[in-house]
């Protein structure tokens, strides 16, 4: 799934670029707020 997904954002690497980084913000966020709500 994730493989195909790469596939048809090689058309596109700028879009492929913002696409990673906006998903790894989201991710980190989300561990940073699940971080925080644990203390």
């Amino acid at each position: 799934m994730f493989v195909n997904k790469k596939r048809g954002w090689d058309k596109s690497p700028s879009l492929s670029i913002v696409f990673g980084l906006s998903s790894k913000t989201q991710w980190l966020s989300g561990l940073y707020y699940a971080d925080f709500i644990s203390f």
